[in-house]
Formats: C-alpha cells, sequence, structure tokens
C-alpha cells in the first residue's frame, strides 16, 4: 500500500495537483511487532522481521517490497511507529468520530493524528500547515467481535511479557541469592563448628 502511494505521487498527477513540482511528503506508519519499514529505512536496506506478533497483521509484512527501498531515496518518506493500544484506540475513536470501523492496520495510520505526531514529532512538524490525507482502508474485517479478540491478544501478549520479564528478574537475582545463601550457610557451619557440634541430614548431636 505503502509503495504503490509513493509510486501513484511519483507519476506526477497528484504532485501536480497538489502543488506542482514540490513533492508531496509520505509518512508510513506501522505498529511495533510489524515494523519492517520503519527497520528498512533506518538500516538503508532491506530487514526481515523475525516474525510479525503486532495484533495489526493484515497488513503486515516481514519484509518490504525492494521497490519501496528505491522510493523512499527517489521521494521525501518518513516512517514512524505506533504502539498496538495506540491503534486499537484509534480505531474507536475514529469510529466515535466517523461512525466507521476500520482495522487496527489502519489504526496505525489514524493513531498518528489521534497521537497529535504532526504537531509533536521533531520531523513531521517540520512538513508545513498543509491538509494532511490520510489513506483509510481495511473496513471489510472489522467489527465488535474484531475489536474483542484484538483486545484478548493485547492481554496474553502482556501477560507473557509480565512472565518472561519475571523470569528474567528471577535469573537475574538467582546467583546473586544463591551467593547469600552460601556465605550464610558457611557462617552457620563455622558457627556450629565453633560450638563443637556435629550437623548432618537434619539432627544434630554433641
Amino acid at each position: 500500500l505503502l509503495a504503490g502511494t509513493v509510486a501513484g505521487l511519483q507519476g506526477g498527477a497528484a504532485a501536480r495537483a497538489w502543488g506542482g513540482d514540490v513533492p508531496v511528503p509520505v509518512v508510513g506508519v506501522e505498529t511495533v511487532g510489524a515494523h519492517s519499514f520503519f527497520m528498512t529505512q533506518r538500516a538503508d536496506e532491506l530487514v526481515t522481521l523475525p516474525a510479525i506478533t503486532s495484533i495489526a497483521s493484515s497488513l503486515g509484512a516481514r519484509t518490504v517490497t525492494p521497490h519501496l527501498l528505491r522510493c523512499m531515496r527517489e521521494h521525501p518518506v518518513l516512517s514512524r511507529t505506533v504502539t498496538d493500544r495506540q491503534a486499537l484506540d484509534a480505531c474507536y475513536a475514529f469510529a466515535k468520530d466517523h461512525r466507521v470501523l476500520v482495522e487496527p492496520a489502519c489504526g496505525a495510520s489514524l493513531a498518528c493524528v489521534y497521537q497529535g505526531l504532526f504537531a509533536t514529532d521533531a520531523q513531521l512538524s517540520r512538513l508545513g500547515p498543509g491538509p494532511v490525507v490520510v489513506v483509510v482502508c481495511g473496513g471489510n474485517m472489522a467489527s465488535d467481535e474484531l475489536y474483542e479478540e484484538m483486545e484478548r491478544k493485547m492481554a496474553a501478549k502482556a501477560d507473557s511479557a509480565a512472565g518472561a520479564e519475571l523470569e528474567t528478574a528471577v535469573a537475574d537475582m538467582l546467583p546473586a541469592v544463591q551467593k547469600a545463601w552460601a556465605t550464610r550457610w558457611g557462617a552457620l557451619l563455622e558457627r556450629f563448628a565453633a560450638q563443637d557440634c556435629a550437623v548432618a541430614t537434619g539432627t544434630a548431636s554433641s
């Protein structure tokens, strides 16, 4: 979709209608976990994600088309990312404002507007006061049930992430705990030895 938009602008018709020879900047917005273009632009070469982990998977591609790599070198294209939460919240806001349901993949672009990035982002705020056109797509699969499923997926991902963080924290703490326990156990054995006691399998005799 992004490659087609850029290719159409480069074709000239839209550019002439929107200001002559001045190229129309394009902002590609992806959710984190489906941000292959974001990574590709920063590396200036094709980057393949190990997997699509975002809930906005309908337009997710692990690797962007090579044509898009050429487009971004010939046309002003910026890349931004938003979270799944921001994309889904933008879907809710758009449904409230316009009575239209869209998928989270579209919510990513809408989030760029609803989050006010064109006013707060250092680069986007310099694009000028001209109108912002958002490509709104992906409504054929959107439904209340889809939003509920997306909420469940995000909750499950959050629980999984929290579990992984806890596991990592415990693993990081374990050496220190083991060392502290060994130190205390050693001190305890020295104390028993000083008192002329014997310790074996939970029983002691003097």
